[in-house]
């Protein structure tokens, strides 16, 4: 069982102009989670909307897999927070209404 805490705020020792704020952090893994919504996935599902929107912040790889787009801000944005929080990895999330 793991403890998530919701809605974390990192300041940057070091450089306090620097911040990140997650929407949650796993302790026990030290990773940070990153929740998306995609609103405009609900009548399509979000497979098929990925496939279709390219302004999204995923790409679709397969049938069922899904990445983050390397172009969009929100890739730089987790990898900022990867930074300033000192954490290795984290979970991107991506939520629809479906």
């Amino acid at each position: 069982m793991f403890d998530c805490r919701m809605f974390v705020l990192f300041v940057n020792l070091e450089r306090g102009y620097l911040e990140a704020r997650a929407d949650g952090l796993f302790r026990e893994e030290s990773a940070l989670v990153e929740v998306k919504f995609v609103p405009y996935a609900k009548p399509l599902g979000l497979m098929e909307t990925a496939r279709q929107k390219k302004n999204l912040s995923v790409e679709r790889m397969s049938d069922n897999i899904l990445k983050r787009k390397k172009t969009h801000h929100y890739f730089y944005q987790v990898q900022g927070a990867w930074n300033i929080t000192g954490r290795q990895f984290g979970y991107f999330v991506v939520r629809t209404d479906k």
